[in-house]
């Protein structure tokens, strides 16, 4: 009897610790699923100076706090396309401790000179300067094709308190009519400047070679193989995706320069 008593005790103490493996594994999930939404993109609806609005998705850096503010990057779509384009790149660069707001481009008229872009962009950054988990002094801007462009002249106008500490231009496209680059860039100054184009992307490549011929400050231009151009340059091809978030790092203080 006392051999069948021990026995039929055994499973009594393996359900007594069932329960709590079961909350153990339970408390494991539940970790997980906030640390999810914390990492979620949040959808975002920026007023703009005209009175319209403009679409955005905030991807905010999985440390960002108001003890440790993240630098951050807004990211311009390129005309025809949305901001899910920088989904890839936005996790990257959260990975590796900057925050990403990306921005729908609105249609734009030949006659403007991005004016419409750069109040977007003036847009972005105001929404920024509210949120205390941002460092204000590390915001960078980039953008793909005719984002790129605006990215430029936002930059080069100072368009909010707000200052533009960095620019990233993936895939440029020089349009003499509509922006003078070197006046661009010699507005911009000194600060930080990227250019990812492909060997095969003839028009951004050329503008490539121009931009970094009459940038003043610290510069880096990434020169692919193939013929891939805007978002999709940094996000399928691994040696412009992996040089955008080095220069990344850099320009938002995470990293020192060599």
């Amino acid at each position: 009897r006392p051999a069948r008593a021990a026995l039929a005790a055994t499973p009594f103490r393996r359900q007594r610790r069932g329960p709590s493996l079961e909350r153990s594994i339970l408390a494991r999930m539940l970790v997980q699923a906030l640390a999810g939404a914390l990492l979620a993109v949040i959808p975002v609806t920026l007023p703009a100076g005209d009175g319209k609005s403009v679409a955005a998705s905030w991807h905010a850096a999985p440390d960002a706090s108001e003890v440790a503010r993240a630098p951050v990057i807004v990211l311009i779509a390129d005309a025809g396309k949305t901001r899910d384009d920088w989904k890839k790149l936005a996790k990257e660069l959260n990975g590796a401790g900057l925050s990403v707001l990306a921005i729908d481009a609105r249609s734009l008229a030949k006659s403007d000179a991005y004016g419409v872009g750069v109040a977007d962009v003036a847009a972005a950054l105001k929404w920024l300067g509210a949120r205390k988990d941002v460092n204000t002094e590390r915001v960078l801007v980039g953008g793909a094709g005719q984002g790129a462009m605006v990215a430029l002249a936002a930059a080069a106008s100072d368009v909010s308190d707000v200052p533009i500490a960095g620019l990233a231009l993936v895939s440029p496209s020089l349009d003499a009519n509509r922006l003078d680059d070197k006046t661009a860039l010699a507005d911009y100054g000194k600060r930080p400047f990227f250019v990812a184009v492909s060997r095969g992307d003839k028009r951004s490549s050329m503008s490539a070679l121009v931009l970094e011929g009459n940038a003043q400050g610290p510069k880096k231009i990434h020169i692919s193989e193939g013929s891939r151009k805007g978002a999709e340059l940094v996000t399928n091809d691994a040696g412009s995706l992996a040089a955008f978030v080095a220069w990344a790092k850099q320009a938002g203080g995470l990293e020192t320069p060599d």
